[in-house]
């Protein structure tokens, strides 16, 4: 098994169970974000998961603009929500996480009281209230992560995907599952993009993981993957996941099995940040971030 970062999210994150207290309830109407209508099947998106995940652990955009289209953002922050952040965020080129809005108990490996908040769709319409005046600068609206891995049930995960379909309908919804759930996942048919993420894994067992996620899903459903960015101390000193120089020329080999997938729609590399690594710490993994996405992103 990869490298758990919700575990990380967690830890960092673990009394979210009270954001937005503060936001007034509104019912909402149906509202469009700008989002990429173009057909599925076409690598064009390069990004960062965690690019901002609470005010403590900073805010990310403005380092890696103009080398990213589509960024995991969180800004359910303990106390308030913090729409302020998607200032930060180039038009349609954010997935706003939505996990801490609907499901409870969900801290652990395949928890068995996993479960949707009794309220969970009050929870939701606070954040989309936040969300609304920034709509443009939403790409996509982010389920709880690894749902399965977490105990959460596809009933539930469906009902998360549809309410939030209900209120934006144009809005895409995504889903990203550990990698040693793919083989069995069950994607609601709300769903829009699917990824997976298993970090200390060779570049052949990942294209062998995404194989099998093409398999259970459908044609329309983009794909992602997440290239590990940084050297994980679930990793070790494994080697190929460790050295700049390592990690750099695994950014391209995950560049390569997207290409050879025409189903891959993104890149959303996982590493910066979470255990304390600046981008400035790995020159050669960034600067192949820059060509990966000059390519993918290129004249966009």
């Amino acid at each position: 098994m990869g490298f758990r970062r919700t575990g990380w999210i967690i830890a960092a994150l673990i009394t979210a169970g009270v954001v937005g207290a503060t936001v007034a309830y509104a019912a909402p109407g149906h509202e469009s974000s700008t989002v990429d209508s173009r057909a599925d099947g076409e690598l064009r998106y390069f990004g960062y998961f965690g690019a901002r995940m609470m005010a403590d652990t900073g805010n990310h955009l403005p380092e890696v603009a103009g080398r990213s289209n589509l960024n995991h953002v969180n800004i359910s922050d303990y106390d308030r929500y913090a729409p302020e952040v998607l200032d930060d965020c180039a038009p349609a080129s954010c997935a706003v996480y939505t996990g801490f809005e609907m499901f409870a108990e969900c801290d652990g490996e395949n928890s068995p009281n996993c479960h949707l908040y009794p309220d969970y769709r009050e929870r939701w319409l606070r954040l989309a209230e936040a969300v609304r005046p920034k709509l443009d600068k939403v790409a996509a609206f982010y389920l709880l992560d690894e749902p399965y891995h977490h105990g959460a049930k596809v009933a539930d995960v469906a009902t998360a995907a549809r309410t939030i379909k209900e209120t934006f309908p144009d809005a895409k919804v995504m889903l990203v599952e550990a990698g040693y759930k793919i083989a069995s996942i069950e994607v609601p048919a709300e769903v829009d993009w699917i990824g997976f993420d298993d970090y200390c894994k060779s570049p052949a067992e990942v294209e062998s993981i995404l194989g099998a996620l093409e398999e259970r899903t459908r044609p329309e459903q983009g794909l992602f993957l997440f290239p590990q960015a940084a050297p994980l101390r679930m990793c070790g000193s494994l080697p190929g996941h460790t050295t700049d120089t390592e990690l750099a020329a695994l950014q391209h080999e995950y560049h390569a099995i997207a290409k050879r997938h025409p189903r891959v729609i993104g890149l959303m590399t996982f590493g910066f940040w979470v255990e304390g690594t600046a981008p400035t710490q790995l020159p050669e993994t960034f600067a192949a971030h820059q060509r990966i996405a000059g390519e993918i992103i290129g004249g966009r």
